[in-house]
């Protein structure tokens, strides 16, 4: 993805650690290669920023970069312990992830994608 003309910055990708949900440092465990994937409803493309909290419009921008490059359509439902480790839940993995969909999307949705990342820079 290429940077905004009108910034001269890449986008970015808020993370907030909700620790009622088992989803505790997630800037933390991408750093590490612990977190892999994010259950977004829309399909990721090209290389983000991470913010670690702020609005939309002033984000805390971190350094740390990471490129999507793989998006599969999935139903939460069914996803495994290791496909919600990877996404950064703790355990009860299953439990915790669908109650933080509910959390955020009111009921959780029967189809959403499961984005693949790597760290590009920023260790």
């Amino acid at each position: 993805m290429a940077l905004s003309k009108k910034t001269k910055q890449s986008p970015t990708l808020r993370l907030t650690p909700l620790t009622q949900f088992g989803y505790v440092d997630p800037l933390g465990k991408i750093q590490r290669g612990e977190k892999v994937t994010t259950l977004r409803k829309t399909r990721k493309r090209g290389i983000y920023e991470l913010a670690d909290g702020g609005s939309r419009f002033k984000p805390h921008r971190t350094g740390v970069f990471i490129e999507f490059y793989q998006s599969d359509k999935v139903d939460p439902r069914d996803l495994t312990d290791e496909q919600w480790q990877a996404d950064g839940i703790d355990a009860p993995r299953s439990q915790n992830g669908l109650a933080l969909l509910t959390h955020f999307y009111g009921t959780g949705p029967s189809e959403m994608f499961l984005n693949h990342f790597r760290l590009v820079k920023g260790q």
